[in-house]
């Protein structure tokens, strides 16, 4: 698949790509997304300069927070959304400013007969603020 653009529509086209590929393929990618996220995700998205600096001025910590969430997601074929929101502020902001919320609501429930279930879905909220 060519790389999808990091917008809503670019997220949701690499989800349904993701999650129509074969059983065999689909787990090929979700160790590759396991083993190397960071790589992964740029293989697979089309990141703008900024965008592309945004992520590599992640921290660690961040960015593992991000893996952890998608990885579980994906893996499970769980409904993984974009959401972009613009936030005026009267403070002196530059335009590229941003804050980068990614939420999980998965839950993983362990039943007595070793068999468990996998429901939620994950959120990636960018508030930019100008």
């Amino acid at each position: 698949m060519e790389k999808q653009p990091f917008t809503p529509a670019g997220i949701l086209a690499l989800q349904q790509w993701l999650y129509k590929l074969p059983p065999l393929q689909f787990n090929e990618e979700i160790l590759t997304m396991n083993t190397n996220f960071e790589a992964w995700s740029l293989a697979h998205l089309e990141l703008t300069t900024a965008q592309l600096t945004f992520f590599n001025q992640l921290s660690e910590t961040a960015k593992s927070d991000l893996a952890c969430k998608i990885q579980l997601g994906a893996a499970y074929k769980k409904l993984i959304t974009l959401i972009q929101h613009q936030q005026k502020s009267s403070a002196p902001i530059p335009e590229e400013d941003k804050l980068f919320e990614p939420k999980s609501s998965i839950t993983v429930t362990s039943h007595s007969d070793g068999t468990y279930d996998v429901n939620g879905e994950v959120e990636i909220a960018v508030t930019y603020i100008s």
